[in-house]
């Protein structure tokens, strides 16, 4: 027997929603705590489907961030392990391990157990594969399936075929009672839970991540990369290489980018370009000057004084 609920906040007052929602997440998946990005409202509908031995879900929700405490497991323990399938927006997943970047097509595995924040600035849209302990350890044969690891299941070329196939099992089975069935989804977790492993995927999101933290530093090298995400410096340019590009012109572009973000902000000041070009990792404001403009067509003076 299967059961299947859907709900919404569209009808309840603004001032309920997010209490409502938490107080649903944690009856039909997970107990979490929900805050609104500067206080907006809350709009978010969730479908589920709760076999015998999995829970599935389809969430769609408004920006917001999501907290798995450690008083929310204590006070709600899972006992469980959650596989997060991303359909739409792009958010963070923090850990006690660290963190990394998530966008669509991105496939998150989490004990649904130890303490996480997930964040969407541009809200979501995701699957979610709930899995009781005991049935991931008769999956397996592991009491721990690790994680938090993520993998790719979108269209690229480095999709996980694994996880292409489950969201496609889950979103049937929300909408066609029994197709696919239990013994499916479970099959097909299982191959998802035994490619478990720190794939090149996660390296690159941890990648990303470090490279946005750390671009500023005019120093910054494929070794430092290496160094703080755990992994050779061959295998860090071979992933450079394998997303078409080098270590040096994806840190430049981070560091383009994020300088057209300051000459562009519109609050009454006029920041100096050699200012810019040094807090974004530029020690030759020349040279700096030379590669926006060849980047974005325009030099860093004029981006500057259209945002006055």
């Amino acid at each position: 027997m299967t059961s299947l609920t859907a709900f919404s906040t569209a009808d309840l007052p603004v001032g309920d929603r997010v209490a409502e929602w938490e107080r649903h997440n944690a009856a039909q998946l997970i107990g979490l705590r929900c805050t609104t990005l500067d206080g907006a409202r809350l709009d978010a509908t969730e479908i589920t489907r709760t076999m015998p031995s999995v829970q599935l879900g389809r969430v769609e929700g408004s920006a917001h961030v999501v907290e798995r405490t450690s008083s929310a497991v204590s006070a709600n323990p899972a006992d469980a392990v959650v596989i997060y399938l991303v359909l739409a927006g792009s958010g963070f997943f923090h850990h006690t391990g660290g963190a990394f970047l998530v966008d669509p097509g991105h496939l998150v595995v989490a004990d649904a157990d130890k303490p996480f924040m997930r964040g969407f600035s541009s809200g979501l849209t995701e699957l979610v594969v709930k899995v009781p302990r005991t049935v991931a350890r008769d999956l397996t044969g592991r009491d721990d399936v690790g994680g938090p690891t993520v993998l790719e299941f979108g269209t690229g070329p480095s999709a996980d075929l694994r996880g292409g196939a489950l969201a496609r099992a889950v979103t049937r089975s929300l909408v066609d009672d029994g197709a696919p069935s239990e013994s499916e989804i479970l099959d097909l977790v299982r191959s998802v839970l035994d490619g478990n492993r720190r794939a090149d995927t996660a390296v690159w999101a941890e990648i990303e991540v470090v490279v946005a933290r750390s671009a500023h530093d005019p120093l910054l090298s494929a070794s430092d990369i290496a160094a703080a995400v755990g992994v050779s410096t061959r295998q860090v340019s071979r992933l450079f290489a394998a997303h078409d590009t080098s270590v040096s012109a994806y840190v430049l572009r981070r560091r383009l980018d994020r300088a057209h973000r300051l000459l562009s902000q519109v609050d009454g000041r006029r920041p100096a370009i050699t200012d810019v070009a040094a807090e974004c990792g530029f020690s030759s404001p020349a040279y700096f000057s030379r590669t926006f403009r060849t980047a974005f067509g325009v030099t860093p003076t004029e981006v500057r004084d259209a945002g006055r």
